[in-house]
């Protein structure tokens, strides 16, 4: 066991006052059902009904703090109205340790500086963290806080130094709990079991392992070079396919070895425990390989029938003599004896490199699929199948399809394909790439390390790896995410900008009649509430200044007026100079006009609210657009130009052989615009990255009100975005205009719930801004009347039951019509369009895009 810090629980305690209802005993729990989620005390692992004393006629009904006991609200008084016998007391509670979250309590005992751990990955009973140099010296305290609070951990490791060894095992360190290394752990309804000390497992892979065996059809024969302990190859024989699974590492072919029979498929998934290179060329026959170290046909014959043949026992009868025992038993008697066979021991031991008597068939084994899920080298295997394919038995059949995973790191799509061509010695005909990054280009880890924010959302939430905005332009977009239709459909094709005059240039407002997200939530019975940024209309009032009524128009209340981020005027901007995002966070007004900002509505608003649903739109990252131009005027730090992010690899892609609309657009950009040269374009992709640690501050600050009044495991908290942002990828080119790469089009998108998602799940199911309407009225129970016939899709399968949920939709739907963007918006008299064609029509689907 290693050895427990001190955490002084008794710092904890504190005693609060509550105001409570004294209620007759028979009344309590009809009332408390009225009350609970609106006016109730509801913290973890307290009850907001307590005895009065002795007496046994009346409980307590505790109420929350933000209830006024001087001033009961008008909807408070009609639930009590009816009630008999009640009366307004209070109640001391105290509070202790385990009342409080991990992160609670991490803030409170960690040193000022030393940022509380975001996330941590949970692999059974074994919670696994990469703390950071700063965080070491309390690592005993943080993992036994871990522990504290998660009743299912025994465990809790620090990842030591970088994975070097050939069987990709990482050093590591218990800073808390048990030595206990070998765990269990599910995913889809298959059980793994390993030693986390001994073999490689990473839980966040799960999606990606459902995504390739449901690639598989079942009856085809796989052969899984790099195996590990079967996350591919174990859930691939219950999907119906015949796997030969190989590892070199002892430890996961043992372990390989045991799941297959933990899960029931040793007829389906054969382990072998050899190099890679030589395993494909066994599987193959290739001369020259392993199959000629294999004993004759006959030899291997008999012994895989010796090592089939069950083991007999020392004493048995003669068969004759069993059978007439066997009959003359009574059928309880022989179900009795069944029932009391022991059951299956499962042995966990090394298999041998070659099953004995396992030979491939005269010319090689025929199979579809090679999975190759080594990143660091499984490219360099490649060229184990240089040569080894029989002609004659290949004669006629598709050779394999191979799924080979690797990094990229500072590559190209074009760059990873060529070393794929390298290793084979040829030219990929269809080469097809399927990303596991993030578009934006990010180094690893840097999310975790620079993002707490959307990394703790993360932590207790469901990740959309394939989410996707339905048009570029902020208006487009937001009225796709808004109404739940598409840019043909809601007509708001063209981005509103205020110095933008309608006589020369197309200004469509979103419309205003169509049941959209703040009705659905309205009409499901939730206060609907908009702070931040809307860009969806220009002012109603006629002399071009914003009100209450330009968000009251679409449903939602309280909105802080005026709108901002809607060009690149410094007026508009979410930071310096004018701060509109700090104004939309932390203003402070008298609520009973609906002018306090977002955190503020939270710590006093948000409980009397119940249920509520909440808007925060921030501004930024919309300020990288100052750079170069106007950065200096802006007061912007040059600090935030600073930082560890590196150009994109595609950074000097040529743009010859693109659509012309995007060589227009980065012209129109030059003469300081858009940055020039790589001192620049580095520059403003750090810009950018700064600007988003900006924003995941405002989110942190959000996530810490909630904590703050109680609400965080009632509250579903959804982080998204309109659009993406280009970043110098692909040809130096920045914003989003007049194309379709994954940098523009792929969004960010999280749905976070501790209660829904006790730990981090990811999915690849394919949704757009579109669908979000439709899936939120499913989600908050809108009435069938009060919804429209969205073109959108229902997702709420998917976040209610990642796992089990099926696929919404083969394919999302995206389109950019605004053919305005990038003129010279000083020029009201000739503006400067980007020449036809420019407009994109396409659809998304999980391998290709398709558009014109």
């Amino acid at each position: 066991m290693a050895q427990q810090p001190v955490v002084d629980r008794s710092a904890f305690k504190q005693v609060i006052k509550l105001p409570a209802l004294r209620v007759p005993t028979k009344a309590c729990n009809d009332l408390m059902r009225k009350l609970r989620g609106r006016f109730t005390f509801d913290l973890p692992k307290t009850k907001c009904i307590v005895h009065d004393g002795d007496r046994q006629d009346v409980r307590l009904l505790l109420l929350s703090q933000e209830v006024d006991p001087q001033a009961f609200s008008p909807d408070l008084q009609a639930l009590l109205q009816p009630v008999e016998g009640w009366e307004l007391t209070s109640h001391d509670m105290t509070l202790e340790y385990q009342h409080f979250t991990a992160d609670a309590v991490l803030r409170k005992l960690l040193p000022e500086g030393v940022e509380v751990p975001t996330s941590f990955e949970s692999i059974g009973h074994i919670a696994h963290l990469n703390l950071r140099p700063e965080q070491l010296p309390h690592k005993a305290l943080i993992g036994q806080v871990i522990l504290d609070k998660n009743p299912t951990l025994r465990t809790v490791v620090n990842k030591l130094g970088s994975i070097e060894n050939e069987y990709r095992v990482f050093d590591m360190e218990v800073i808390a709990g048990e030595q206990a290394f070998e765990t269990e752990v599910s995913q889809h309804g298959v059980r793994f079991r390993l030693d986390f000390s001994k073999v490689y497992w990473n839980s966040r892979l799960e999606t990606e392992h459902k995504r390739l065996v449901a690639s598989f059809q079942p009856g085809e024969v796989v052969a899984d070079i790099m195996a590990g302990i079967g996350p591919f190859a174990v859930p691939a024989g219950k999907h119906g396919c015949k796997v030969f699974a190989n590892d070199l590492n002892p430890e996961s072919a043992k372990y390989l070895a045991l799941n297959v029979q933990l899960n029931r498929v040793g007829a389906q998934v054969t382990p072998f425990n050899m190099d890679g290179r030589q395993f494909v060329r066994l599987l193959l026959a290739t001369p020259g390989g392993p199959v000629e170290q294999l004993p004759p046909p006959a030899a291997a014959a008999a012994a895989a029938e010796q090592a089939a043949e069950p083991q007999q026992p020392q004493q048995q009868q003669p068969q004759q003599q069993q059978d007439a025992g066997a009959a003359n038993q009574q059928p309880n008697q022989q179900q009795q004896q069944q029932q009391q066979q022991p059951k299956r021991k499962l042995v966990a031991e090394v298999p041998p490199a070659i099953p004995p008597g396992w030979r491939p068939p005269p010319g090689g084994l025929h199979f579809q699929h090679a999975v190759m899920n080594l990143p660091a080298s499984a490219v360099e295997f490649l060229d184990a199948f240089r040569g080894a394919f029989c002609p004659a038995s290949w004669a006629g059949q598709a050779l394999p399809l191979v799924h080979v995973y690797t990094f990229m790191k500072n590559e190209s799509e074009a760059d990873v394909i060529a070393r794929v061509e390298a290793a084979l010695g040829g030219k990929l005909e269809e080469p097809s790439i399927h990303t596991e990054r993030a578009p934006q280009d990010w180094p690893t880890g840097w999310v975790e390390k620079n993002l707490p924010g959307l990394t703790r959302l993360q932590r207790n939430g469901l990740t959309f790896k394939r989410a996707y905005t339905n048009a570029c332009m902020c208006t487009s977009a937001r009225a796709a995410l808004f109404t739940g239709y598409f840019n043909p459909q809601h007509n708001a094709r063209y981005v509103l900008e205020q110095d933008m005059p309608s006589s020369l240039y197309p200004q469509v407002n979103t419309p205003n009649n169509l049941r959209n997200l703040a009705t659905a939530a309205r009409d499901a019975g939730y206060s609907v509430v908009y702070k931040g940024k809307m860009h969806l209309s220009k002012p109603l009032n006629p002399d071009y200044t914003w009100g209450s009524a330009d968000a009251l128009q679409y449903g939602w209340t309280r909105w802080n007026y005026p709108d901002a981020g809607a060009n690149q005027s410094l007026a508009e901007s979410g930071g310096s100079p004018s701060f509109n995002d700090r104004r939309f966070m932390e203003s402070e007004g008298p609520v009973e006009k609906g002018e306090e900002g977002a955190l503020q509505w939270i710590l006093q608003q948000a409980v009397r609210s119940q249920p509520f649903f909440l808007v925060i739109s921030l501004v930024n990252p919309h300020d990288v657009l100052f750079y170069p131009a106007q950065f200096n005027a802006s007061g912007y730090s040059p600090e935030l130009l600073k930082g560890d992010i590196q150009l994109p690899p595609t950074v000097n892609e040529s743009l010859i052989t693109k659509p012309s609309a995007q060589r227009e657009f980065r012209v129109l950009g030059a003469g300081g615009l858009s940055p020039s040269g790589p001192e620049q374009q580095t520059a403003y992709v750090n810009f950018y990255a700064n600007l988003i640690k900006q924003t995941d501050a405002f989110l942190v600050n959000a996530l810490d009100a909630l904590d703050r009044v109680g609400l965080t495991r009632k509250t579903v908290v959804v982080k998204t975005a309109d659009h993406g942002e280009m970043g110098t990828s692909h040809g130096g080119q920045i914003q989003k205009n007049f194309m379709m790469y994954e940098q523009a089009t792929r969004i960010p998108l999280v749905f976070s719930n501790p209660e829904l998602y006790p730990t981090p799940l990811e999915t690849d199911a394919l949704v757009s801004h579109a669908d979000f309407t439709p899936t939120i009225a499913s989600l908050l129970g809108t009435p069938k009347s009060a919804r429209a016939s969205w073109p959108g899709v229902d997702y709420s399968s998917v976040v209610m039951d990642p796992r089990r949920a099926k696929p919404p939709q083969d394919y999302v739907i995206f389109t950019f019509d605004d053919f305005q963007s990038g003129q010279a918006q000083s020029n009201t008299t000739n503006p400067v369009y980007v020449q036809a064609p420019c407009n994109v029509r396409a659809i998304i689907e999980s391998r290709y895009k398709f558009a014109e």
